[in-house]
This record gives structure tokens, C-alpha cells and sequence, in this order.
């Protein structure tokens, strides 16, 4: 029995797996909450934190109440450990649905949203609640650590306080990147994304302060974490001041999400694209060398998740300096980038469970062979290289960052267009399974119903999904011809020439 056998034996494809974490109960079928806040949350944080630490320090006693938590050793250490754990399942359902109303991957089969592909997005989806409870879950945790824990716990250290000044600024950053518009407090008027962008500058910027030596390894991800904010602000200068200093400090700097599947906290886009084994989540025929990002070799083995990295830096100097012109400069950027790409990790492991959308899979065929030679539209040549042989051997495949632009077609560019078409072909390659590709496309989620409803100062336009007019619909983003006697895949959009077309709009390209 192979790997990719036995997990789909021990966890059913009829049955996503349920975030387990304690007190964090999220599933996005199911769960119905009020508007998000501290005070809303503070007892399930609490309850969830408490497991933790009596986890953690061997102790079992259920009559301990929160003061006796908030005065007892390491209760800081607790929290802050809880806070890291919520971070993750919060990118878990980033991942999840952001790629698949993505041109990145399309649900193939049954699992997970049925609608996001189109892309139909609702504020009654369930999914699109699932991703906002998170996040404010994610925001009034860190909060709750800062105003209360800390305050309690004489232990704390400014590490921790920096640490939890930077998973609230993840939580407005996600915000801002993804939302029409989101509150930040209980009953609170929903902030559009400027706000929540420069809220999470404020919160990287205390971290700094806090904890930001060059001798703290987490300082660089707290400038990294700026220059992303302040490139989504469209504030080139700012941007690419903080990337210069993030590269300065950490030319390699890579930040992830741990997961442990021994403690029920699994990498669940891992379980979409390889553990169930049931092709669940297909990616772009021309992304499918860069797929699966995350794997497994044993039961409990569950992968990390890049979230902070300082390809981020190279690309956004690259982009300020394509929207200034500077041609020659932004090549350089770019050869730089591709440098670091290519010393991030790759691995070698058996694939061959992957069928391809010909087991299950009830929407359509995908290539399967490297044979199979792809073309980004119409009006693109077809490349060899983005399709693996996965029944004849071991695949390689990049785990951190990995790109099909090479160094030749960089110098090859014959303008600034060209070079901003590959410049966001490469954040979509170096970023995929990540969670970043619709904040380029300009697609937005919107407030969810279930706020709308308990909360007065929700207006009815930010219960509107934003789509843009140039986004393809009726499963356009994933669309593409396959012939399988001339080996031969055509996709039908290619979205980084359209976004490029589409530079002036407000929705995209921040720096233009």
C-alpha cells in the first residue's frame, strides 16, 4: 500500500478533515457567530489556551479559572503558542480558498467549495465566513495577549509582546489584502483596506520597536511584513525602503507556519492537492511543475508554510522600478530573484498516486506526462518543461519558491510590459499554494452575512464580493484544451498579460 493509499484509507474523501483545535471549533459548514471581538472570544481563547498549557505542563485540574491561568508560570508562553497555532489554522482556510477562486487551482472533484472557481463569491458562503471568523479570531487573540496576559504574566518578555504585535498586523494584513472591507472591533463600522493595511503598519512597526536588533532573526519578517503592507497602499517609496532593508538583514530570510499532525493540526491544503489522493485540487496545467508544494512520506508527517520570504523584497523593487521605468534596473531585480530561487529547497518523492482528474475527478482531464507542451493562451508559444512524468519515477519539485522563468527570457523582454507579464508570472509561480494570487487579481471577499446581520454599521456594499470586470467568469480562470493526441494544452486566459492590460485599474498593480 502506498503512502498516499494509506492516508486516504485512515481519513475518508467523504470527510474533510475538521479544524480539531480546541476551543477554535471553525468548520465552514457549520459554525454561526456573532460579530467578532475580544470580548466575544476572550473565553474560548481562554478555554483553548488553558489545554495548551495543561498540555504543556502536566497539570489536570478542572476547576482552574482564568486568574488562576493568567497567574501561573509561562502563562505568556501559553498564549503566545496559542496565538501561533491560530495563525495557522487561519492560513489554512486563506489557502484553501483563495487559490481555488484563484487561476491556481480548481476543485476537481467534491470536496471544499463548489462556487469560488466560477468565481461566484457570496456573503452567505459559508467558506467566506470561515476565512473572517479566523482572522478576527487571529486579531482579538494577539489583542487579548497585549492588553491582558501581558499585564498579568511579570515573565513576559518584549520578544513576546513583539510577537503578538506582529500576529495582530498579520491579521489586518490579511484583511487588507482580501476583504472589501472587515471591522476591527466588536460592533465596530467596517474599515476598508487602506485601514487595515496601515493598522498592521502600526502593529509591524511596535514589533520593531520592541524586538527589531539585527541580531532578532524575526525583525526581518517584521520589515518584510511592512514592505508587503505598504506595497498593497501603493506607497512605492515606503515599500521598497522596507525591502531594502529586509534583504540587507536577511537575504535569504524565509518565515513559515508550523503544523503538527500528531496534535491534530494539519496542513489541510497538504490533504487538497496530495494526502487524499483522490486529485482533489488540480492545478493550471502550466503550474503543475510547481505542484505538490506540500507532501507527506509518513501518517504524521504534515509541511510547513512559507508565509514571510525575501523573494517578496526582490519583487517588489522590481515592480517600482518596471512603474518608474527603469528597465535596465528591474532585469538586475529580477536576475537577483531567480538567483534565489534557485537555491531554495527541492525534493524528490514519489508521486505516482496522482491520476490527474482520471480517478474521481468529474469536471475534466489534466496532462499527465511530460510530453505535454503548454501554452498560456492562444497567443503564446507552447513550452516543454511545466508538466511531470509522475508514474515513471520521483518528481522534484520546489518546496519553498520555484519559477519556469529563466534568465534568458528576462534579457529577451522587449519592453516594460513584457517584463511586468513575467514579473507577476513570477509571484504567481514563487507565491502558489500560498494564498497571495487573488490580491493580485483584485478579487476581494465580502463581509459575511452572519456580521451583516448581528451588526448595524455593516452597509450593503460591503456585503458585495469584488470582482473585477476583466476577471473571466463561468470557470474562465481554469479554463484551458487539451489534446491528447498532439500532447498539446492551451490555456485560455493568460491572467498576467490581462492584468498588465489592465495596469491603470484601480483593483490591480498597486504601483501603476
Amino acid at each position: 500500500m502506498t503512502q498516499r493509499e494509506r492516508s486516504f484509507s485512515r481519513e475518508p474523501a467523504s470527510v474533510k478533515f475538521p479544524d480539531k483545535t480546541p476551543g477554535f471549533i471553525l468548520s465552514n459548514r457549520s459554525f454561526q457567530p456573532t460579530p467578532t471581538t475580544i470580548n466575544s472570544v476572550k473565553k474560548i481563547l481562554f478555554v483553548s489556551l488553558l489545554t495548551l498549557l495543561t498540555n504543556a505542563c502536566k497539570v489536570e485540574n478542572p476547576n482552574v479559572t482564568e486568574d488562576v491561568f493568567l497567574d501561573s508560570f509561562g502563562s505568556m508562553n501559553a498564549w503566545l503558542r496559542g496565538t501561533e497555532r491560530q495563525f495557522a489554522t487561519t492560513l489554512n482556510a486563506v489557502i484553501e480558498f483563495t487559490e481555488l477562486a484563484s487561476d491556481n487551482y480548481f476543485n476537481n472533484r467534491t470536496l471544499s467549495s463548489k462556487v469560488f472557481d466560477i468565481p461566484t463569491i457570496l456573503d452567505t458562503d459559508p467558506d467566506v465566513n470561515t476565512i473572517q471568523s479566523r482572522i478576527h479570531t487571529l486579531r482579538a487573540q494577539a489583542e487579548y495577549g497585549l492588553s491582558v496576559v501581558a499585564t498579568r504574566d511579570a515573565r513576559t518578555t518584549d520578544a513576546q509582546r513583539a510577537e503578538l504585535h506582529f500576529y495582530k498586523g498579520l491579521a489586518h494584513l490579511l484583511a487588507g489584502e482580501l476583504f472589501v472591507a472587515l471591522p476591527a472591533e466588536r460592533l465596530g463600522r467596517p474599515l476598508p483596506p487602506g485601514e487595515h493595511l496601515n493598522a498592521a503598519i502600526a502593529e509591524f512597526e511596535q514589533a520593531i520597536q520592541l524586538n527589531g536588533t539585527a541580531a532578532n532573526a524575526n525583525s526581518v519578517g517584521y520589515r518584510l511584513a511592512i514592505a508587503r503592507a505598504y506595497r498593497g497602499l501603493g506607497n512605492k517609496a515606503e515599500a521598497v525602503g522596507f525591502a531594502r532593508q529586509a534583504l540587507t538583514a536577511g537575504a535569504g530570510y524565509l518565515r513559515t507556519s508550523r503544523y503538527d499532525a500528531v496534535n491534530s493540526l494539519r496542513n489541510e491544503f497538504q490533504f487538497y492537492i496530495f494526502d487524499s489522493g483522490n486529485d482533489e485540487f488540480q492545478p493550471l496545467p502550466r503550474l503543475d511543475f510547481l505542484d505538490p508544494k506540500y507532501f507527506s512520506t509518513s501518517n504524521t508527517d504534515t509541511k510547513p508554510v512559507a508565509f514571510l520570504k525575501a523573494e517578496e523584497a526582490h519583487l517588489i523593487i522590481a515592480e517600482q522600478q518596471l512603474a518608474d521605468n527603469e528597465l535596465g534596473n528591474a532585469r538586475q531585480t529580477m536576475q537577483n530573484l531567480l538567483i534565489l530561487v534557485g537555491t531554495r529547497a527541492r525534493t524528490s518523492f514519489s508521486d505516482a498516486g496522482e491520476d490527474r482528474g482520471k480517478i474521481g475527478g468529474n469536471i475534466r482531464l489534466y496532462p499527465d506526462s511530460a510530453a505535454y507542451r503548454v501554452a498560456a493562451s492562444a497567443d503564446d508559444p507552447l513550452r516543454s518543461g511545466l508538466v511531470l512524468n509522475r508514474k515513471s519515477g520521483p518528481v522534484n519539485v520546489s518546496t519553498v519558491s520555484g519559477t519556469s522563468v529563466t534568465a534568458a527570457r528576462i534579457e529577451e523582454a522587449a519592453g516594460a510590459d513584457q517584463l511586468l507579464e513575467l514579473l507577476y508570472l513570477l509571484r504567481q509561480e514563487v507565491f502558489i499554494a500560498e494564498g497571495r494570487r487573488i490580491h493580485d487579481l483584485g478579487i476581494r471577499f465580502p463581509v459575511s452575512a452572519i456580521e451583516r446581520n448581528g451588526n448595524p454599521l455593516v452597509e450593503s456594499d460591503a456585503t458585495q464580493a469584488q470582482i473585477p470586470s476583466f476577471i473571466p467568469l463561468n470557470f474562465g480562470l481554469d479554463n484551458f484544451t487539451l489534446d491528447r493526441i498532439n500532447r498539446t494544452v492551451v490555456i485560455q486566459f493568460n491572467m498576467n498579460r490581462i492584468l498588465v492590460q489592465n495596469k491603470t485599474s484601480p483593483f490591480v498593480l498597486p504601483f501603476h
